[in-house]
């Protein structure tokens, strides 16, 4: 297992940043945690956006990662939801959309989204959008 402390140096640099996940696919799961920890970020991981709903009354991470096709709420609803946060703070919370349903969900569906990746996401630039996306909150 990747951890923080095993960072993979020619990948972005996301020591000291949590990055919470929203991701159905078990696969896919383990899979956004591997990359996102192997660029030194701690990862919070949600299979559902109830579950997201959770960590973000509680914690405040510097990023999300939302999957577009989920069951019994899709990631344009979630993301809808945090946009319209009563707290500022979580609702500027930069979100990259990822799907593999890109037919169903297109880029001009998810405006509210700071990024949009089409599975099978390429590692490097997913990294690279990461880091810029949250250079750009500083």
């Amino acid at each position: 297992m990747t951890t923080s402390a095993q960072r993979i140096p020619h990948l972005a640099d996301l020591r000291g940043y949590t990055i919470l996940v929203l991701e159905d696919d078990p696969d896919t799961l383990e899979l956004l945690r591997a990359i996102l920890n192997a660029c030194g970020a701690r990862v919070l991981l949600a299979d559902t956006t109830h579950h997201a709903r959770g960590y973000l009354h509680t914690l405040r991470p510097d990023l999300v990662v939302s999957d577009l096709a989920l069951p019994s709420e899709d990631g344009l609803a979630f993301v809808r939801w945090l946009r319209g946060h009563r707290d500022p703070d979580v609702a500027r919370i930069p979100v990259v959309a990822v799907t593999a349903f890109y037919e169903d969900y297109p880029p001009t569906r998810a405006t509210d989204f700071a990024a949009y990746f089409r599975k099978p996401i390429p590692i490097d630039g997913f990294c690279r959008t990461v880091a810029d996306l949250l250079r750009e909150r500083v």
